[in-house]
């Protein structure tokens, strides 16, 4: 029973000398945004055929969008564009629905009080009425926002997009 009670106060010990690793966060915070854009920002778009299909990827560079509400900046948006349904007959406006994957990168942003870099990634869909449905995420932040975590989604008409989800801060 000695032995017993050693063997076991020994163990004890050895796993109470491991290193302890925890990561406190923040509680996660509801959070709404929209954007404005800039109709003057932005590179003329780079255009190119998907194969030899009827499908065409544009490449938007430069775009600069204001932020408002929980997310609070200006951001550049660089953005590649997949259009199913190309028509040269058509605008471009027209080609819809269409996917866009972009990134979405602030200077100087302010969230929940804190301020510094933001980058967040999006994919969403345009679709034949105008509207944005999709996600984000944030892939990094600098500063007070270096630890900032944070998704949700983007929806509403083309112009007046809304983006909720959830945020939090590793302490």
């Amino acid at each position: 029973m000695k032995n017993k009670t050693l063997v076991v106060f020994v163990l004890a010990m050895a796993i109470l000398s491991l290193p302890m690793c925890s990561v406190i966060a923040t509680k996660p915070v509801s959070i709404t945004a929209s954007r404005t854009r800039d109709t003057s920002s932005g590179d003329p778009p780079e255009s190119r055929m998907a194969g030899k299909s009827d499908n065409r990827f544009t490449i938007v560079t430069g775009t600069i969008f204001e932020w408002t509400g929980d997310i609070e900046g200006n951001s550049t948006q660089d953005a590649i564009r997949f259009y199913p349904n190309y028509d040269p007959d058509l605008k471009p406006s027209q080609w819809l629905p269409t996917r866009v994957h972009a990134v979405c990168t602030f200077e100087s942003a302010t969230v929940m009080g804190k301020s510094g870099g933001l980058t967040m990634k999006l994919q969403f869909v345009i679709d034949e009425e105008k509207n944005f449905k999709g996600n984000w995420v944030i892939i990094g932040g600098t500063d007070d926002l270096a630890n900032l975590h944070g998704q949700g989604k983007v929806s509403g008409p083309k112009g007046a997009e809304v983006f909720s989800g959830m945020l939090h801060f590793d302490s």
